[in-house]
């Protein structure tokens, strides 16, 4: 299990689509590497996905909790079946330094002006992030 953990986190941390990770288990089993045909699909990557996102969601709320103030960055793609993907990044600046940090990752049915603001919303909800530390840049 491990391996194939890895392999997801691979495919995500280098920017290639969730096909790849089909690609990489197939090279696992050709390497003799005992895995099982169960986890050969790109569903269980994004399954492996979410947990390792879990994990740095734990860890950012608690970053957080710290700061006085944060700003955000989002970025969206169109997977292979057309739906939006959006991720959400949070900027913070600590001891003088300046970080960037993933928060969290879901699917929209649009990408409306609209849409973007109710899932940002509902994401600081989900994360409890207190929205008077959030800055909104505006012309």
């Amino acid at each position: 299990m491990n391996v194939l953990v890895r392999n997801a986190h691979a495919v995500i941390k280098n920017n290639r689509p969730f096909r790849d990770y089909t690609w990489l288990y197939r090279l696992d089993i050709a390497k003799s590497k005992n895995l099982g045909e169960t986890h050969l699909n790109d569903k269980a990557a994004f399954t492996f996905l979410q947990c390792i996102t879990k994990s740095f969601q734990i860890a950012t709320t608690q970053i957080i909790k710290n700061m006085k103030f944060i700003s955000f960055m989002m970025d969206g793609s169109t997977d292979i079946a057309g739906s939006e993907q959006e991720a959400i990044y949070l900027c913070m600046a600590k001891n003088g330094e300046i970080t960037k940090q993933f928060l969290d990752t879901g699917y929209l049915e649009a990408t409306t002006a609209a849409d973007l603001k109710e899932f940002l919303f509902k994401t600081w909800d989900d994360h409890s992030i207190d929205k008077s530390l959030i800055t909104f840049l505006k012309k």
